[in-house]
């Protein structure tokens, strides 16, 4: 996951056959490097500007490198209402709006709002008379990787966050290895906040509309037990690039990224 405030990414990686695409791990003798940086024994990769490269290459036993070049999007993620740190209303009619900001999906690419949360209280939900609700959206089309089936949560369209799967190289004069695909994750190196739950009951919808560089989600819950005072909005989002294969079977990027604010309810 991608965190402007951090200098470092962690990189998650995953290989698979290209011809199968059932999981493989590294022959022995193998490397791979972030931007010239070691993944083993560490996976942690110094963190790329929007407009910059992550650059995997992955040298293979017999000393082959194939090397993918993963752009990071351009443009930025922000939470643009409730404005943060601002007022924010407390529903009346069961329906929050969030807007924000999003880099630019790039041709092939996708964009998804995992999951989306907000709750009256402080930092982290508390049990108490103060509620929230937690969801998933639902009326976004995830994009396939390697053929995978694609799941509920994302909007493909033409611009933003590091997750890579890539695939194995085949290099000439070498014997076929199996087609791997690493697949780079980039988290926060303090590691991402937990996923606030709350009761069945405060669990509802959410839809999300995405149009450039700028979204909407609209959440569909019962407010009726939220309090005047603090409170917290979070968004996760990931984002899916095609990189060119770079020697590889195949290859896809995923950025991913934590958004929270704090507002303070109102009632209207």
């Amino acid at each position: 996951q991608q965190d402007a405030g951090t200098s470092s990414v962690d990189v998650r990686l995953s290989f698979y056959e290209g011809d199968t695409l059932r999981f493989v791990l590294p022959p022995p003798g193998a490397r791979i490097t972030c931007n010239g940086v070691s993944l083993v024994p560490s996976p942690i990769c110094p963190r790329q500007p929007a407009g910059g490269t992550y650059q995997i290459a992955y040298t293979d036993e017999h000393g082959v490198v194939s090397t993918v070049v993963v752009p990071v999007p351009q443009g930025s993620l922000a939470i643009l209402s409730p404005s943060p740190g601002g007022m924010a209303k407390i529903p009346k009619d069961g329906l929050l709006s969030i807007h924000f900001s999003a880099p630019l999906i790039p041709p092939g690419g996708a964009f998804t709002v995992e999951h989306v949360a907000a709750w009256c209280g402080g930092a982290l939900p508390q049990p108490g008379p103060c509620q929230g609700v937690s969801v998933v959206p639902q009326n976004q089309a995830s994009p396939a990787i390697f053929g995978a089936v694609s799941q509920p949560g994302v909007a493909s369209g033409a611009g933003p966050l590091a997750a890579f799967s890539a695939a194995t190289p085949a290099p000439p004069a070498t014997p076929t290895p199996p087609a791997a695909s690493p697949t780079p994750g980039a988290t926060p190196t303090p590691g991402i906040l937990p996923t606030p739950t709350f009761p069945a009951a405060f669990v509802s919808s959410a839809t999300v509309t995405l149009s450039g560089g700028e979204g909407a989600i609209l959440v569909r819950s019962d407010f009726s037990s939220w309090a005047p005072g603090p409170g917290q909005i979070r968004l996760s989002v990931s984002v899916q690039v095609k990189p060119a294969p770079g020697g590889f079977a195949d290859a896809s990027a995923i950025f991913s990224d934590d958004l929270s604010t704090s507002v303070t309810w109102t009632r209207g």
